[in-house]
């Protein structure tokens, strides 16, 4: 089995997701403490925006590599 060649950034946008989700489960913390931390709420929602536009480009990046793929091999 040879050596995976990630030509469409998978790795590293799998990692920039994890580095937000991490982040996004203090925020939420925040905001269901018993302070109800507002600010916390906003920037929750902005990173799961943030989120969401990266698990599209992953999900793109892992089709057009199943699809590079499938055309060499």
């Amino acid at each position: 089995m040879g050596a995976f060649v990630d030509e469409f950034d998978i790795d590293e946008k799998y990692h920039q997701l994890r580095k937000l989700v991490e982040s996004l489960e203090g925020d939420l913390y925040k905001f269901v403490s018993p302070t109800k931390n507002k600010s916390a709420a906003i920037r929750a929602r902005k990173n799961l925006g943030e989120i969401k536009l990266l698990a599209t480009e992953l999900r793109k990046s892992i089709s057009k590599q199943r699809n590079h793929n499938n055309a060499h091999y």
